[in-house]
């Protein structure tokens, strides 16, 4: 059955974080501004995302009124919220991708095969050195710190190894082993 939450519910414990987080709110009033300023945003690799969009809705603010109530608009604002925090996991994710493959490659004990949102598959030699080693690269890469703005930033990941090939997934070493 689906899951129900009534809207005034929903308030309360968006209320609750927010006063538990003033640093958010300030955060998010940071990021729309930049919006609606500049109408673009940078993530901590430099990577640029113009909203379109949103400098449509301002120029036609002058032009029709305030909309920045719009559902459009509000949909673009949470694209930029979610922007830099996503963005910069997956340049982390992407940085350690080719880390890893360099790795498994000069060790010629395989290469990575596919990376998919989460999850990363590697095409690895039959045999269980092969299989510790590149767990062993994958959890250093992956585990890198990134300084951003002065801090270290470490993308948490957790590792299951196994056959995956054709049938069920056969976990044959996790992290907690």
């Amino acid at each position: 059955t689906p899951i129900f939450v009534p809207l005034k519910e929903c308030e309360v414990r968006q209320n609750r974080f927010i006063n538990a987080s003033p640093h958010m709110r300030a955060w998010q009033e940071e990021i729309i501004y930049l919006m609606k300023t500049t109408g673009q945003l940078y993530n901590a690799f430099g990577a640029c995302v113009t909203y379109h969009g949103l400098i449509w809705e301002q120029e036609l603010k002058y032009l029709f009124g305030n909309r920045e109530t719009s559902r459009e608009t509000q949909d673009i604002y949470r694209e930029g919220l979610s922007f830099r925090p996503q963005s910069t996991i997956a340049f982390m994710t992407c940085r350690a991708l080719m880390n890893i493959d360099d790795d498994l490659r000069s060790y010629q004990i395989g290469r990575v095969a596919a990376q998919v949102h989460d999850s990363l598959l590697l095409e690895l030699d039959d045999n269980w050195g092969a299989v510790l080693k590149a767990f062993q690269i994958s959890k250093k890469h992956m585990e890198e710190p990134v300084m951003i703005k002065g801090n270290h930033m470490i993308v948490p990941s957790s590792y299951k190894l196994g056959y995956n090939w054709f049938g069920e997934i056969q976990d044959i070493y996790s992290e907690d082993d």
